[in-house]
Protein backbone atom coordinates (compact mmCIF):
# COMPACT_ATOMS: atom_id res chain seq x y z
CA UNK A 1 0.00 0.00 0.00
CA UNK A 2 2.63 2.27 1.11
CA UNK A 3 4.49 2.03 -2.34
CA UNK A 4 1.46 2.75 -4.61
CA UNK A 5 0.82 6.22 -2.22
CA UNK A 6 4.19 8.29 -3.31
CA UNK A 7 4.19 6.95 -6.79
CA UNK A 8 0.03 7.50 -7.63
CA UNK A 9 1.07 10.77 -5.98
CA UNK A 10 3.51 11.28 -8.76
CA UNK A 11 1.52 10.12 -11.58
CA UNK A 12 -1.33 12.90 -10.35
CA UNK A 13 1.31 15.76 -10.03
CA UNK A 14 2.99 15.06 -13.53
CA UNK A 15 -0.28 14.44 -14.69
CA UNK A 16 -1.66 18.11 -13.52
CA UNK A 17 2.25 19.51 -14.75
CA UNK A 18 0.85 18.41 -17.89
CA UNK A 19 -2.11 20.13 -18.20
CA UNK A 20 -0.78 23.18 -17.03
CA UNK A 21 1.60 22.97 -19.09
CA UNK A 22 -0.94 22.40 -22.24
CA UNK A 23 -3.43 24.86 -21.12
CA UNK A 24 -0.12 27.69 -20.64
CA UNK A 25 0.96 26.88 -24.29
CA UNK A 26 -2.87 27.19 -25.13
CA UNK A 27 -2.68 30.80 -23.92
CA UNK A 28 0.23 31.67 -25.39
CA UNK A 29 -0.57 30.24 -28.94
CA UNK A 30 -3.81 32.25 -29.16
CA UNK A 31 -2.49 36.07 -28.19
CA UNK A 32 -0.12 35.49 -31.10
CA UNK A 33 -3.14 33.65 -33.20
CA UNK A 34 -5.45 36.76 -32.40
CA UNK A 35 -2.78 39.13 -32.92
CA UNK A 36 -1.74 37.38 -36.45
CA UNK A 37 -5.56 38.29 -37.17
CA UNK A 38 -5.48 42.19 -36.47
CA UNK A 39 -2.52 43.12 -37.80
Amino acid sequence: MQEKGPSERIFTLSKQNFVIKKVGIDMMRIPTFVLLIIT
